[in-house]
């Protein structure tokens, strides 16, 4: 046996079982804790999801918020016109080519995406500084595998660190 396999030992059907529980679990609680504050607003998760990828890439197009969200036109349809009637985001068309829109957050829409991150801040603070930095960079290479080729090319391409 290499020593590769070796080091594969532990990836057992049971530890992999065990992980994709974690990433449920972990998922449904942090969710939670911004919960109240899209509630007051009357909106879900699918709208901070549209409200987080709009505060992180500021004037992506309507077709790349589609395809970062992966979700059909007419959910992305009920999100959008949810958050334009309630004033969060703006659309402006493109100068290059009117076909485009660009789709950017209000103050109102960019104070809601910043109190539900702070909801999860204190959660993703305390995890991190009792796991160590060691752990954190662990955690960090894990995620981006975990994510499909498109994705992380996109994430490669907007860098911001």
């Amino acid at each position: 046996m290499s020593s590769a396999e070796r080091e594969l030992l532990y990836l057992k059907e049971e530890q992999l079982r065990k992980a994709q529980t974690v990433i449920f679990f972990v998922g449904r609680d942090l969710w939670q804790l911004g919960r109240a504050v899209l509630e007051e607003h009357n909106l879900g998760q699918a709208h901070y999801r549209a409200l987080q990828m709009l505060a992180h890439y500021p004037g992506l197009t309507v077709g790349g918020l589609l395809e970062l969200l992966n979700i059909t036109k007419q959910s992305l349809g009920r999100v959008m016109k949810d958050l334009l009637e309630k004033g969060f985001i703006q659309i402006h068309p493109s100068c290059e080519d009117k076909r485009k829109k660009h789709l950017f957050l209000t103050d109102s829409g960019q104070k809601i995406e910043e109190d539900v991150f702070n909801a999860l801040k204190a959660r993703l603070y305390l995890a991190f500084k009792e796991a160590g930095s060691e752990a954190i960079e662990g955690f960090r290479k894990v995620m981006f595998c975990l994510m499909n080729h498109d994705t992380r090319y996109f994430l490669e391409s907007f860098k911001k660190d």
